[in-house]
């Protein structure tokens, strides 16, 4: 999978209040869905109180090594993208 400089200087940075990486989102787990959800809730609020844009980058992992969302999308989505949070 190719990949540019900057995006890899984006998906090393460390984490923080206005940025996030998710490897994998379990959406089929009810918990770990919640958890996600929170998640964001929680990096539009920051953004929302700062002024600054936040972000979060979904299939690398907390080294910033690419895993990719392929996967996650077959088996969470399945093309039903109007239930994909429900």
């Amino acid at each position: 999978m190719a990949c540019d400089e900057s995006f890899r200087r984006k998906i090393t940075q460390q984490e923080g209040f206005l940025f996030d990486r998710k490897a994998y989102v379990k959406l089929w787990d009810n918990r770990l869905k919640a958890e996600f959800i929170k998640d964001i809730i929680a990096l539009a609020n920051t953004s929302r109180f700062t002024g600054k844009e936040s972000e979060l980058i979904l299939g690398v992992t907390d080294d910033g090594a690419i895993y990719g969302i392929d996967q996650m999308i077959n088996r969470d989505v399945r093309g039903d993208y109007a239930t994909f949070f429900l």
